[in-house]
């Protein structure tokens, strides 16, 4: 978070650059076109968008370190918020490592389940993870029992030389909690393919509507790739649990691997929040694409930035924004007029 070795900073959004004090109503937020962190300004009857980088670069300089690290922690704040403004907490995620929300009990519930699955299978020599819930529980109901799980749990214990299953349990449930929230974004990623499915089944029903399919097209393409990268943080997840032996006696470092897991994904679905609702109501038989024609263009403007090969996605937008009624993005008023006061030297600290 902190790349000034030595700076502390605070838990809540501070600024000591007068630029801040004069703009206290602004917010920080993802640049909508390439995911940049900006700061939103109000200039009246127009808005300033101003990058992240542009600040460092023409406001402050080295003496200004806290304000830097500051800086430096709201662009990985913006990854697991969709926005913050002065004073706010910084998202735990940021502070200490740990997540700022909870996974439900049944989530909890999976994840345990998913750990007997893996120490049977081990114990027992059956190879292949299991991903889908369905699987899950009928290896669960025809392959598992109490006994199965006493001697599991004993093979696993002599294997790692303990004396007993009292040191295993610990590491057992604690790798079940960091795995709950992995089962958590899991069941999110279900509500989100879903959105694929009704795509595909639009563009099946399109038939000759080339010029009306051609969005949906480009909205799947995108798709595929996203889910492509779900599935290969899954599972890696997956296969780090499957071998029950290495994750017990290495659950520290599985542990952090699956956090770091949980934070990408995190990352990655938080622009999903606002789609999912829009499409919660989008039934899987209605193929009416004029009835859904906003949302994808909505979904491609979403997903083009972040799942594009660069040389198919035109970053567009420049360090100074100013976006008002009858203006374009571009303007080139320089930053530092924006900061205030009557600094002889705008750069630094009032």
């Amino acid at each position: 978070m902190n790349s000034l070795p030595g700076v502390s900073i605070s838990k809540n959004v501070r600024f000591e650059h007068v630029f801040f004090r004069t703009n206290a109503d602004g917010y920080f937020r993802l640049d909508q076109t390439d995911r940049r962190p900006v700061y939103v300004i109000n200039l009246g009857e127009q808005t300033g968008v101003i990058s992240l980088q542009s600040i460092r670069q023409d406001l402050l300089v080295a003496d200004d370190g806290a304000d830097l690290a500051m800086l430096d922690a709201v662009g990985e704040a913006l990854k697991f918020v969709k926005t913050l403004r002065l004073g706010e907490a910084l998202p735990s995620e940021v502070v200490n490592g740990q997540a700022s929300w909870k996974p439900e009990a049944h989530h909890l519930k999976t994840a345990n389940r998913r750990i007997v699955a893996a120490l049977v299978k081990w114990s027992e020599g059956w190879d292949g993870p299991i991903t889908e819930l369905y699987d899950l529980r009928q290896f669960l109901s025809h392959h598992v029992d109490r006994r199965k799980i006493t001697q599991a749990l004993q093979r696993l214990s002599a294997a790692i030389d303990s004396d007993g299953d009292a040191r295993i349990q610990p590491i057992l449930m604690g790798l079940a909690r960091e795995l709950s929230y992995i089962e958590a974004l899991r069941e999110k990623i279900t509500r989100v393919s879903r959105i694929g499915r009704i795509l595909e089944d639009i563009r099946r029903a399109g038939g000759r509507q080339a010029n009306d399919m051609h969005e949906v097209t480009a909205v799947l393409r995108l798709f595929s790739h996203m889910v492509r990268t779900f599935d290969d943080m899954l599972s890696t997840v997956d296969e780090q649990i499957l071998d029950i032996l290495a994750a017990v006696s290495a659950h520290e470092t599985v542990g952090k691997n699956i956090r770091d897991i949980r934070n990408e994904l995190q990352c990655q679905l938080i622009p999903w929040e606002e789609p999912l609702v829009q499409w919660e109501d989008v039934s899987e038989k209605e193929v009416d694409l004029a009835a859904v024609a906003s949302k994808v263009s909505d979904l491609y403007r979403m997903l083009a930035p972040l799942y594009s090969p660069v040389d198919e996605w035109v970053r567009t937008g420049s360090y100074h924004e100013v976006i008002g009624p009858d203006r374009s993005a571009d303007s080139d008023e320089n930053i530092t007029s924006l900061a205030g006061g009557d600094e002889a030297e705008p750069s630094r600290r009032a």
